[in-house]
């Protein structure tokens, strides 16, 4: 098994989770959407999860100005050559989570090219992929569909925070806060950014 890292909860009584995907820098956006930074420090996060597509490590480094970084391999990543992980298991108080990319394996993914092609998106495969690689887990957080998903299966999270650069399939793009309480409380939430929109590559300040 991957090594687990363990994640203590602050006095505050709250662990705050800043979760991030698909910022695809610089094949789809040349930076950060500009209210990346100020959301993650407005909530104050203790660490930030990048679920991947990264692309560009000065997305990392940007991102742990405002706090330690732990991010994953995503299928962009492997063509820019990123060196990361596929899979990061975490614990926090017992309650066990991993952070990967959501695409599974060569053949899982090749596979899901497919069925999206005759079928559409269907959130079922996914979990099905994700559920094989951690059965254990209580929590799940990825990227890769572009869709933001907060939902419980049984007493599973799954947690994607969308995407922060171009999506496809919501109003906007979007980043995910997620806090752990003691005795394992937690709580996800969307985040859409506001007050930029995306042409050529540019993120445009609106007014």
């Amino acid at each position: 098994m991957d090594k687990v890292e363990r994640l203590l909860i602050p006095d505050s009584g709250e662990l705050r989770i800043g979760v991030i995907a698909d910022t695809h820098v610089p094949d789809r956006t040349a930076n950060l959407h500009p209210g990346v930074i100020p959301t993650f420090m407005q909530y104050k996060v203790d660490i930030i999860f990048h679920a991947g597509d990264i692309c560009d490590a000065r997305v990392e480094e940007e991102l742990s100005k405002v706090a330690p970084v732990r991010a994953v391999l995503g299928n962009r990543d492997w063509l820019f050559g990123r060196k990361l992980p596929q899979l990061y298991r975490f614990e926090v108080d017992g309650l066990q989570g991993a952070l990967m990319h959501g695409q599974g394996s060569f053949m899982d993914y090749w596979s899901d090219k497919v069925l999206y092609t005759l079928t559409g998106y269907q959130f079922d495969r996914y979990r099905d992929v994700m559920h094989r690689i951690v059965p254990e887990a209580d929590l799940i957080i990825f990227g890769h569909t572009h869709r933001a998903v907060n939902k419980k299966y049984g007493e599973r999270l799954y947690f994607n925070p969308g995407c922060a650069s171009s999506p496809k399939f919501q109003h906007g793009p979007s980043i995910g806060i997620i806090t752990i309480g003691k005795e394992q409380q937690i709580q996800g939430e969307i985040i859409t950014l506001q007050g930029a929109v995306l042409k050529k590559r540019i993120w445009k300040t609106q007014k």
